[in-house]
């Protein structure tokens, strides 16, 4: 799988044609996920979950954290050890 990133998302397809994509914004070392699309036809695959990787890679180049409003992503890196290190709950 093919892992694009451009300013503020992170997709699989094309500029012009993003299949499956994750959106965020970077404000004082920490980056916010906040939608994870990834249509139906292509749902079931570990494709959002290959995405919220992608970030938490990403993140940890940076040296920073991610938390989400997206309700996927925020269960991904809660529920999952290998994100202990990045995950910064929202209120913090």
């Amino acid at each position: 799988m093919n892992i694009q990133k451009e300013k503020d998302v992170f997709y699989i397809g094309t500029p012009e044609q993003k299949d499956a994509y994750i959106t965020f914004t970077e404000k004082d070392g920490v980056l916010t996920i906040e939608h994870t699309i990834v249509p139906e036809a292509l749902k079931g695959q570990g494709i959002g979950s290959v995405l919220v990787k992608e970030v938490a890679d990403y993140v940890r180049e940076k040296g920073e954290k991610v938390n989400a409003s997206c309700w996927f992503a925020d269960k991904i890196l809660k529920d999952n050890p290998e994100y202990e290190d990045i995950y910064k709950k929202e209120q913090e």
